[in-house]
């Protein structure tokens, strides 16, 4: 399957196109140090999903959780979701985005010949670190190999008048057997509070079915 390519149309990539598993280079970027780091390993990337960022509203909306589950078609992964969100699914992702823009998570897998076992900091360093005042904040690397977090930072302007806004990301790396998955998450900063949580309670919630997704690929 093919590496996806960040276009910023603000901020993301054509959800359509493939997501593949490669190698990584560590990237080379000047940023404050995080609060812990996980030990060097080899690396896998995915890309991240698109994000449309608009200003944020004067009322906080209110956020209920979808009756059922999203399945997805191959049977990698089963996720709750908020009521009303546009959902955009691809053969290995679907994203989940609010109706004002101001949020969203994507879930998605990659296939490895071999069980996954990567340096998830430069992943998450390569992805976004290119983007203005990005930070990396806290690594969570407590769980390996099971599970690997981070959450960072970066600036966003927002059109018409270039206002900068500040974007509040996650990112989890769920190793299972031969499939990687990841959790991706994005607020704008003043949703932070309002988004963050429940996000959190998503990706606990998250089911996944690494044999599906073998299956599907076959």
């Amino acid at each position: 399957m093919k590496r996806l390519s960040r276009g910023l149309a603000i901020i993301g990539v054509p959800l359509g196109a493939g997501l593949g598993l490669l190698a990584l280079a560590l990237a080379q970027n000047e940023t404050e140090t995080p609060r812990t780091l996980p030990p060097p390993q080899l690396s896998t990337q995915l890309p991240p999903p698109p994000f449309a960022v608009t200003p944020p509203l004067a009322e906080a909306p209110v956020i209920t959780i979808a009756s059922q589950p999203y399945r997805h078609p191959s049977g990698a992964f089963t996720v709750p979701y908020p009521d009303g969100w546009q959902i955009d699914e691809s053969e290995d992702s679907a994203q989940f985005t609010t109706p004002d823009d101001i949020g969203q998570f994507s879930v998605a897998f990659a296939l490895a010949e071999s069980a996954p076992n990567g340096d998830y900091e430069s992943d998450v360093r390569t992805t976004w670190g290119d983007l203005p005042s990005f930070a990396l904040v806290e690594i969570d690397s407590s769980l390996l190999p099971d599970q690997w977090s981070a959450t960072f930072t970066f600036d966003q302007s927002l059109p018409p008048d270039n206002i900068t806004v500040r974007v509040v990301g996650l990112a989890e790396y769920l190793p299972r057997e031969r499939v990687l998955y990841i959790f991706t998450a994005l607020a704008q900063s003043p949703a932070r509070e309002l988004l963050m949580p429940i996000f959190q309670s998503i990706a606990a919630s998250l089911q996944t079915d690494p044999n599906a997704a073998l299956s599907d690929s076959e």
